[in-house]
């Protein structure tokens, strides 16, 4: 059974996909975030005080360490 889709379909799953991926929240975004994140938190628990990394996105502190 062959379906058939409107242009207009498509073009709207095309964009929900892309949303879905690389939106605000995407899957994309928020995978890159939390990784970063843990990088960091592991790099500031193998450091010295003077080298640790405060992780912002946003403005919001994402790492476990805020700062001094």
């Amino acid at each position: 059974m062959k379906r058939k889709f409107k242009i207009e379909t498509l073009k709207r799953l095309k964009n929900e996909l892309n949303e879905l991926n690389t939106g605000k929240n995407g899957i994309s975004g928020e995978f890159y975030i939390e990784f970063s994140r843990q990088r960091i938190n592991q790099w500031n628990n193998l450091v010295n005080e003077e080298n640790k990394i405060i992780y912002n996105v946003n403005s919001e502190v994402l790492s476990d360490w805020k700062g001094k």
